[in-house]
């Protein structure tokens, strides 16, 4: 026998029409504001009320909340065990881990072009919370990631669906040289957190389902401070999802994207790194990196835009190391850039974007005299840290990209990398004729 939803058990319960009439106006409202005392009780638990950008964060939930109607609550409990990613004989200890994540998440109805492109997706922000495995050396996590949920408007009884997010988590115990020197794999409190989860979905009824999958996370710095070999843990799943309304469609009809002509770009971005291997010198200074990426980009089908240009980094660390090692005496400034060749794509999802640019390294002059002088040999993976990199993240752009034909302006957060290997953190500022 299929099971109630609340409303409608609500209904039929013998009330009066105005004790009805109260339940069924306050219940969704209470709901959430039981969630969200929820997530302010797991920030002042965790002691991180200090931390600037996390507050930013619960004032972006309490605003989703306060705007939208069709929400989203999902509870998950995630276990698994840290993945041993460096071979040494003082890797921390693992043990099973247990996590948990509260996700309040937007479902998108087809009002705007994206939401039918991209099969009506949720858009959410999930906090992560709970044990890693090993207090002591490993300390607890706490996480804040937007989110982006694929197929979430299926009804079949069985379905499945696909979770992506990239956010910021806070660690309690990271690498220290005298007080935590075996956790090579966060280096800094504050690192980058993505995740991805493939799960199958049980619908009980129209409000309430039951979720199972699989989830990945990694986290890391990008390289902002040695150590940073990355945490990895894959994990089983579980969890449910509460809807207070049964959701419909508003729209179907896809209308076509007209704007898809030729743009040229100018992105300027700014970075900072240590100049270092994966987990040592530790201790080393931080150095600035500028970037100015001039490219053209046009739109392909409706689900994004491709980018095709040139990207030009200048390191303040090849002109300290430069002039520390002579090895380019007279011209430490001229020889501390690296300018590539790129080629990316953008997925739009109205004013916001993910994207992922490859790029060939064209002009490395550092690089090469640096594996020379450090007669680091010849192998596979060098050559392609010397030859390739790559710029992955997020945009946001200050008006709509599917209407607006005009100038635009844009805002970056990216993660910079040589080849496989994290470089740096990448902040920037665009502009779009």
């Amino acid at each position: 026998m299929k099971a109630k939803s609340i409303t409608s058990t609500i209904t039929s319960i013998n009330l009066s029409k105005r004790a009805r009439k109260l339940l069924l106006t306050t219940f969704p409202n209470a709901i959430n504001i039981i969630y969200l005392q929820a997530i302010k009780y797991l920030i002042n638990k965790i002691v991180l009320k200090k931390i600037f950008l996390l507050q930013i964060s619960l004032l972006f939930a309490i605003n989703i909340t306060a705007q939208y109607k069709p929400l989203v609550y999902n509870v998950y409990m995630h276990t698994g065990m840290i993945v041993k990613n460096w071979l040494t004989d003082d890797f921390p200890k693992r043990y099973p881990s247990a996590l948990l994540e509260l996700n309040l998440s937007k479902q998108s109805l087809g009002s705007e072009n994206w939401h039918q492109y991209y099969g009506y997706p949720q858009v959410g922000l999930s906090i992560f919370t709970g044990y890693l495995g090993n207090q002591k050396e490993f300390g607890s996590p706490f996480g804040i990631v937007p989110t982006i949920t694929l197929g979430a408007l299926k009804k079949e009884k069985w379905d499945w669906k696909l979770t992506i997010g990239m956010g910021l988590t806070y660690f309690t115990q990271p690498f220290d040289s005298i007080t935590n020197p075996h956790n090579i794999l966060i280096g800094s409190s504050i690192t980058n957190l993505s995740f991805a989860r493939f799960w199958v979905n049980r619908t009980i009824n129209e409000n309430i389902s039951a979720r199972l999958g699989f989830t990945v996370m990694h986290a890391s710095n990008a390289h902002y401070q040695i150590p940073n070999v990355g945490m990895n843990i894959p994990n089983f799943s579980v969890g449910f999802s509460y809807s207070p309304t049964d959701f419909s469609i508003i729209e179907k009809s896809k209308n076509k994207i007209s704007n898809k002509r030729w743009y040229f770009n100018t992105r300027l971005g700014y970075g900072i790194h240590e100049f270092a291997e994966t987990i040592k010198p530790v201790g080393t200074p931080k150095y600035k990196i500028y970037v100015f990426s001039p490219y053209m980009s046009k739109r392909v089908g409706n689900l994004g835009q491709i980018d095709i240009g040139a990207s030009i980094k200048y390191y303040e660390s090849f002109y300290i190391k430069n002039i520390e090692l002579e090895l380019f005496p007279s011209f430490e400034k001229k020889y501390a850039s690296v300018g590539s060749l790129m080629l990316g794509y953008e997925f739009l999802l109205n004013r916001f974007s993910l994207l992922a640019q490859g790029l060939l390294d064209v002009y490395n002059p550092f690089y090469i005299a640096y594996d020379e002088y450090m007669t680091r040999g010849k192998n596979y993976r060098l050559f392609l840290e010397t030859w390739t990199s790559s710029r992955l993240g997020l945009q946001y752009y200050f008006w709509d990209t599917e209407t607006r034909k005009g100038p635009n302006t844009f805002v970056g957060l990216f993660v910079d990398a040589n080849f496989g290997e994290a470089d740096f953190v990448e902040f920037s500022l665009g502009f779009k004729f």
